[in-house]
């Protein structure tokens, strides 16, 4: 089940690879800003979300084919023309 947008990053301060939740995923963006990052210190490798197996009990980031495919199984798509690309974004769910 899909629960929240995510970003993954390389933060350069930090010298790894991080993700961000976050509800629309410009949100990352102003977070980081707040946070006191500047443009250069950090690389936006890929949006996504965070999708939650019950089963196993583990939270894993996954891409936006990924995610829409995880959001039509568990019934998380909002009806509407953004439905029928291969990709979702936050407001579809």
């Amino acid at each position: 089940m899909i629960t929240s947008g995510a970003t993954k990053i390389f933060d350069k301060k930090q010298q790894k690879e991080i993700i961000i939740r976050c509800h629309r995923h410009g949100d990352v963006y102003h977070t980081l800003a707040d946070l006191g990052y500047g443009r250069f210190d950090f690389e936006t490798i890929e949006q996504g979300f965070i999708d939650y197996d019950a089963d196993k009990r583990i939270e894993k980031f996954v891409t936006r084919e990924e995610a829409k495919q995880i959001a039509i199984d568990n019934n998380q798509i909002i009806s509407g023309d953004k439905f029928l690309e291969h990709i979702i974004f936050t407001e579809d769910l």
